[in-house]
């Protein structure tokens, strides 16, 4: 079987959405990600956290807590940046 040569984590994601609702179980949507995307397509455990998150209702493909938390952290060490910054001027 051939794998698909590029791809997203929100392609990924669809897929695993897709096959959950067609009853598939979290180890069966393991076994056909890797088929169709490779081994290293997405992790046993975030295979199972998103099969979860599915079941629990979830519909948003994208990783938003990541991005919020991302960004939180890019503020917070630009603000640390700034401080550093204005407390050595002020010396």
């Amino acid at each position: 079987m051939r794998w698909l040569d590029t791809y997203s984590n929100v392609e990924v994601r669809g897929t695993m959405l897709f096959l959950r609702a067609k009853r598939f179980t979290s180890a069966e949507i393991h076994s056909e990600i890797p088929a169709a995307y490779g081994s290293h397509a997405m992790s046993r455990p975030a295979i199972v956290k998103w099969c979860q998150q599915f079941k629990d209702g979830r519909t948003d493909l994208t990783d938003a807590e990541r991005k919020a938390n991302n960004a939180e952290q890019v503020y917070q060490t630009w603000c640390s940046g700034w401080k550093t910054l204005f407390s050595a001027m002020t010396e």
